[in-house]
């Protein structure tokens, strides 16, 4: 038979992910040695652990890209995706 079809998808809160559109955001704290040596971090992401590197000089509240790691886009199968920004707290 035919008709139309609603579907209504409700997405909750996290407390470590937000979501803005495509894209997530997440914080990572990180220690003074780490933001002016430089160094790595794991990092948490919608699909496991990802090891990120901290360039030397790191400003406070600098922002990294990790890109492809966010939300797919809709109708392209999986294949665009979002980024997944992480905001550096310096601490």
């Amino acid at each position: 038979p035919r008709g139309n079809l609603i579907v209504q998808v409700l997405v909750e809160n996290d407390e470590y992910f937000h979501r803005d559109g495509v894209d997530v955001h997440t914080e990572c704290p990180i220690s003074l040695t780490q933001a002016v040596l430089g160094g790595t971090v794991d990092v948490r992401t919608l699909t496991g652990i990802v090891e990120m590197k901290i360039p030397k000089g790191t400003q406070v509240d600098s922002k990294l890209m990790l890109r492809g790691k966010g939300i797919p886009h809709l109708n392209t199968e999986g294949r665009r995706k979002g980024n997944h920004i992480v905001h550096l707290q310096i601490q």
